[in-house]
């Protein structure tokens, strides 16, 4: 047998065999090829693997098989890789790799460094990437001494890894000697070229050259469209690309068309159920999370993850980044504990699938640390950063984009605990790894300009803001240009800055701008142009103009409801914002209405258990507050905060925020102690999460100054502010507008205090600060013009403060208009003016202004009517007119009671004045009655030591002293001294009518040595506080000088009267009633000690005064006259020695009257003195009525001798004169004084 023949036959027939194998696998490689260009890599893969297990049957050629299968390798490997199976890429690569060793084939072996180059890339081991494309460059270079097609490759490889750590600079260099190699090589456009073409427009686009981009975009798409025709899945990845640049254009519309192709071409040629489909899906998810329609979003990022669990298993990067996009999702819908179950997904597949300290561990990280800033758990949150920036700067070093973008994240969490100190060391670190990076005009240190330009902005250093506001927007401006939307977007930063610094007009120029560059930009209907609006409806809310505010939310309000239907997040804070508004306008149910709307969207969006949920019942909850609707607001509130307690921390500043809207409501109700506990417990939150000294801490120390201030705790209160302030002035610059509230809140603490000149202080620095941030034209100025002649008032200022109020609603008026709240409370304090000045019928004018604005806003039953028939009711009291008095007080009475029930401070105040109106009709039973009640519901509320207590116990003294019950009175008006002394310094207006009260009893019981030691406490603490030239010190010296009148003492009575006169003549109009009653003091004083013509001179100047107040045939006018008249017969007869007439009338009296029982002369002149004396000071009795302010003495009017003493003095004269023979009748008039005829 010849052996020979046999083996040439098999080695024959062993060609013949291997042949067909090689053409086999040939065939098969062409279909791989074609289904991976299809991105049909599953079934491409299953074809090589066909393909790998025929190269096996090859045994001719052990080098040509293994070569094969080297290359087969390389494809499946392929595969994997862009399926990101990276573990399996990698492993089957490495098998490539070990064959092109053995086989000592440079070429195969450079194809493999390039294979593991690419999924080292992927994996982000980009040194590891670098290594491979440097060797594979290295053996490509030693093989052939030109540039061909493999050195290309090398070369899209390292650009892709350049372009994947944001070094697009770098990236782009080498995109385009890849380009020029492949342009030469080639010489025409195909799709090498395409590919290389389409990541180059990525640079475009990563660098926001959306034009640029979108250009080259539409050229691969032209090529892709000629290689390819129109139906391959490479036009669909390059749709996708345009539909990316669309979207981050905000383009929405033209984005979501874009992705439309793109999912059609997938759907005819793989049908619905593919990998493919899973990216269409995410696309449109990306757009509605775009829009805020996140509802609709995670329909698309779930069907997507059904897709890729259903292709790839579980445990799959894809997956994994699906779940990220979900958990993303989650996070603005505030479902924080499913968006860390979704991270937590996605960190576990990643650990799983990649090294342990890759860069999506990495990323994975940096979400779960954000979801933890975003529950204020900061602790936590640096934990996740940190881990993230760790992994970042051990992988890629500390130079690089990845680990400058977990410094900002870093920074961010110290951000929002106010750790602005070490969130701006973040952000410099940043930005210092931007500027070593990229050139000075990078968008990127664009950014990172603007984060430590916001981080400035909260600390409220303006400058320094403006500053690196305007280095971003120079960059933006001259990369992008005028009109782009990142320099859209730094003229709304720098508006903000504005904003905040109440530069009003500034700000809106900026935000005008922005929205111009916009409106060329997107056109008038798009999102970003509705967050314009908004910006420009806040300025003007700002600034008082409501109107404007509310054409820009309601503009702002169509777009979001054009665009994204009315079931939308934006929608509910349109329908929010413009809430705000109606409540700023008083429009309280047309305010319900729309926070309503609001609560409904975002119930039905996000579950009636959300903070966005329990953000509008607190906003629901304030507009039942400003209606007095008080148990409505706390349940709305009391929903709010169990369902904060629900979802979020307990320590959370959201629940901070609901505890204090309980403690307002509380405080509202005057239950301190629960307002104070409510209030406490809030700054306990805020200041173990923002520290001691924050902003919203001195926020926190001001509300609880507020409740010791209604106790009447003014030192605690003053504590209270004066943190506060202390806080502020560390934080803020010297004229915010935050340290302008603070000054006028210690000048309310001293204006109680009855410090007047430390009030005024306050007030005028919080004037200057209000005028020089929001000028002469706005409320919050004309607020402070209030407190300013709230002061004068006090001082007994009465042109000063009517000027000063004047002033304030002037400008109330040009900024509301007439008809606003604040223009009726303006009215109302005109109208308290006028009635201390006894110009009752300007104040009933303003008063009832006042309450026919009042009732067109806020309806017929509200509190705030209250006010408006408690000080009609008054000045009808001051005129005696009692019955109009007690209807107006009770129509208080009724609304309060249905409002806001009986125990309330203001329903207390109705039961006193519906008391001190029984008081004047002399119905002391019912007096008392009423002002017990007061008194009950005071002590109920405040307990024994509160200056509203002590004022029930002064009305209850009074009512006493009326019914003669002196003993009484007395003990009620020291147990009110007693009170005003605890709480209250001794120099204290309070204490001073404490003094003045217990001098009246003293008087009544003719203890008049008491009563002036009383009345010169009195007048030392008044003069103390008010100094000498004030109407409170003269009536005290009017007092002083009646109780030395009826001691006696008339030079002293004198000496008081004339400095009680002087200080009202400068303080006084001329004809003013107390000036009048000062004259008519001093004339009967004059008379006393003989010294008639002085007593003409004061007579006259109240006659004077009595014809320009009262009509001609008053009885008080003639009452004057007839003094005048009988003192000018004195003065015409004081020649005749008046010893000379006694005599005689003695000696006739002795010579003709001897027969007759006779009553002396001393007698007769004993009668008339004691008639004189209840005379003169019989309407003393009436001032223990007198309040604190009441300014004036009860007008004097002496009046005539009561009929029966006019009797009786005709009598003993007829008697004693009867028998006298004498050619003169004599006449003892009951003035004291005798006068010939």
């Amino acid at each position: 047998m010849d052996f020979r023949k046999i083996l040439n036959i098999t080695e024959s027939k062993n060609q013949d065999n291997d042949q067909s194998s090689l053409e086999r696998i040939q065939q098969l490689r062409s279909l791989g090829v074609s289904a991976y260009r299809d991105g049909n890599y599953k079934q491409a893969r299953l074809i090589y693997m066909q393909a790998l297990d025929i190269s096996y049957n090859i045994t001719y050629n052990d080098t040509e098989r293994d070569g094969l299968q080297c290359d087969l390798y390389l494809n499946i490997s392929a595969t994997y890789r862009e399926q990101h199976q990276l573990t399996q890429a990698r492993e089957i690569s490495d098998r490539s790799k070990k064959i092109a060793i053995e086989l000592e084939d440079q070429i195969r072996l450079a194809l493999c460094l390039d294979d593991l180059g690419e999924i080292s890339r992927m994996q982000k081991l980009y040194k590891e990437a670098f290594q491979c494309y440097d060797e594979s460059l290295k053996l490509k270079s030693e093989i052939s001494n030109g540039e061909n097609m493999m050195v290309a490759d090398s070369y899209y490889g390292i650009g892709n890894a350049y372009f994947d750590q944001f070094k697009l600079s770098d990236a782009l260099s080498v995109y385009k000697k890849c380009l020029n190699i492949r342009s030469n090589v080639l010489n025409i456009e195909n799709l090498d070229i395409a590919e290389v073409l389409h990541s180059i427009a990525s640079i475009y686009a990563a660098e926001f050259k959306f034009e640029d981009a979108l250009s080259l975009y539409q050229k691969v798409i032209d090529i892709r469209l000629k290689e390819l025709g129109d139906c391959s899945l490479k036009i669909a990845c390059s749709y996708d690309s345009v539909g990316q640049v669309y979207l981050n254009q905000c383009k929405y519309d033209q984005a979501l068309s874009i992705f439309e192709k793109s999912r059609n071409i997938r759907l005819n040629i793989l049908g619905g159920q593919s990998m493919e489909m899973a990216q269409s899906y995410c696309n449109v998810g990306n757009i509605y999370t775009a829009l805020c329609r996140y509802n609709e979003a995670l329909v698309m990022y779930r069907k997507s993850l059904n897709l890729r669990l259903e292709f790839l298993g579980s445990t799959h990067v894809e997956v994994a980044n699906l779940y990220c996009n979900i958990g993303n999702v989650l996070i603005q819908q505030f479902e924080y504990r499913e968006a860390i179950s979704m991270h937590q997904n996605a960190l576990t597949i990643r650990m799983q699938l990649l090294n342990i300290n890759s860069i999506e561990v990495a990323d994975s990280y940096n979400h779960i640390g954000r979801i933890y800033s975003e529950q204020l758990k900061h602790e936590d949150a640096l934990s996740y950063a940190r881990k993230s920036y760790d992994i970042k700067a051990d992988i890629l070093g500390n130079n690089n984009i990845y680990v400058a973008q977990s410094l900002y994240s870093i920074g961010n969490i110290y951000y929002r605990q106010s750790d602005y100190y070490n969130a701006y060391l973040m952000y410099r670190k940043s930005l210092d790894i931007h500027l070593q990076l990229f050139e000075k005009d990078h968008l990127l240190i664009a950014t990172s300009y603007n984060n430590i330009g916001h981080n400035f902005l909260s600390q409220f250093k303006y400058e320094e803001a403006i500053e690196m506001f305007e280095k971003a927007l120079k960059i933006r401006l001259q990369l992008l240009g005028d009109n782009n939307l990142q320099t859209a977007q730094s003229f709304n930063y720098i508006g903000l800055v504005y904003t905040r610094q109440s530069k009003y007009n500034e700000a809106l120029l900026m935000f005008e701008k922005s929205l111009a560059v916009k409106l060329v930009t997107l056109g008038r209907t798009h999102l970003e142009i509705a967050v314009s609006y908004v910006y420009i409806g806040n300025i003007y809310s700002l600034q008082s103009r409501y109107e404007g505010a509310l054409a820009m939310y309601q503009k702002s309000l169509n777009i979001r409801t054009e665009l994204l239907g009315n079931n939308n997040l934006l929608v509910a804070a349109s329908y929010n914002s413009i809430g705000i508004i109606f409540s700023h306008q008083n429009k309280y149910d047309d305010a319900l209405i729309m926070h309503r709307q609001s609560l409904k969207i975002r119930s039905e969006i996000l579950g009636s258990t959300n903070s966005k949920v329990a953000e509008s019942l607190n906003d629901i909850g304030l507009i039942y507050c400003y209606q007095s609707k008080y148990e409505d607001a706390l349940s709305a509130y009391q929903k709010a905060l169990k369902i904060q307690l629900e979802v979020l921390p307990q320590d959370s500043l959201e629940i901070a925020t609901t505890y204090n809207h309980i403690a307002t409501i509380n405080n509202l109700q005057s239950k301190h102690e629960n307002a104070l506990l409510m209030y406490e417990k809030s700054l306990y939150i805020r200041v173990k999460l923002l520290g001691e000294n924050s902003l919203q801490a001195a926020e926190s120390y001001g509300d609880i100054g507020n409740v010791y201030t209604n106790q009447s705790k003014f030192n605690e209160a003053l504590s209270m502010f004066e943190k506060s302030l202390e806080i502020r002035l560390k934080i803020l610059p010297r004229d915010h507008l935050d340290i302008a509230m603070s000054y006028a809140n210690i000048g309310v603490i001293f204006s109680h205090q009855s410090k007047y000149n430390e009030a005024s202080a306050m007030y005028q620095k919080s004037l200057d600060i209000r005028l020089k941030v929001l000028g002469d034209t706005n409320i919050h100025t004309a607020s402070s013009y209030g407190d300013i002649a709230l002061i004068h008032c006090y001082r007994s200022q009465y042109d000063k403060a009517l000027a000063t109020y004047q002033k304030s609603l002037d400008i109330l008026k040009k900024v509301l208009g007439n008809y606003n709240i604040h223009v009726a409370n303006s009215h109302h304090n005109i109208g308290n003016v006028y009635k201390k000045q006894h110009k009752y019928q300007d104040a009933l004018s303003n008063y009832n202004e006042s309450l026919t604005i009042r009732k067109k806003i806020l309806g017929d039953n509200h509190v705030d009517i209250v006010g408006s028939y408690t000080n009609i009711g008054d000045v009808y009291s001051l005129q005696a007119d009692y019955d109009e008095a007690l209807t107006m007080y009770n129509k208080a009475l009724t609304i309060q009671l249905a409002v806001l029930g009986s125990e309330n401070l203001e329903v207390a105040v109705s039961f006193e004045n519906i008391g001190d109106v029984f008081y004047h009709q002399h119905r002391y039973a019912d007096a008392l009655i009423m002002s017990k009640k007061c008194l009950a519901a005071r002590l109920s509320i405040f307990g024994e030591n509160n200056l509203e207590v002590a004022d029930c116990y002064n009305n209850i003294g009074k009512i006493y002293c009326s019914q003669k019950k002196y003993e009484e009175g007395l003990s009620m008006y020291q147990k009110s001294l007693n009170i005003r002394l605890e709480i209250s310094e001794e120099n204290n207006l309070d204490v001073a009518d404490s003094y003045n009260r217990i001098g009246q009893v003293y008087c009544h019981q003719h203890k008049y040595v008491y009563a002036l030691d009383m009345y010169h406490k009195s007048l030392q603490v008044r003069l103390e506080v008010l100094g000498e030239e004030n109407l409170q010190v003269a009536n005290v010296q009017n007092k002083i000088a009646n109780t030395h009148f009826r001691l006696g003492q008339f030079n002293d009575a004198l000496n008081m009267y004339q400095k009680s006169l002087n200080i009202r003549k400068k303080l006084l109009e001329d004809c003013h009633v107390e000036i009048l009653n000062l004259y008519t003091n001093l004339g009967s004083v004059y008379r006393k000690l003989s010294k008639v013509e002085e007593s003409i001179a004061m007579y006259e100047n109240a006659l004077k005064i009595q014809i320009k107040l009262y009509k001609r045939k008053d009885s008080r006018i003639s009452n004057t006259q007839e003094i005048l008249a009988r003192l000018k017969q004195k003065q015409n007869t004081s020649s005749f020695p008046l010893g000379q007439l006694s005599s005689i009338i003695r000696y006739n009296i002795g010579q003709r009257c001897t027969s007759q029982p006779q009553t002396s002369t001393v007698q007769i002149e004993s009668t008339i003195k004691s008639q004189e004396c209840t005379t003169e000071l019989r309407n003393e009795r009436c001032q223990a009525e007198d309040t604190l302010n009441n300014n004036g003495i009860p007008a004097y009017n002496p009046g005539r001798m009561s009929s029966d003493l006019q009797m009786q003095k005709q009598s003993i004269l007829s008697r004693q004169f009867q028998m006298v023979k004498t050619n003169y009748f004599v006449i003892i008039l009951q003035y004291g004084f005798i006068t010939m005829v």
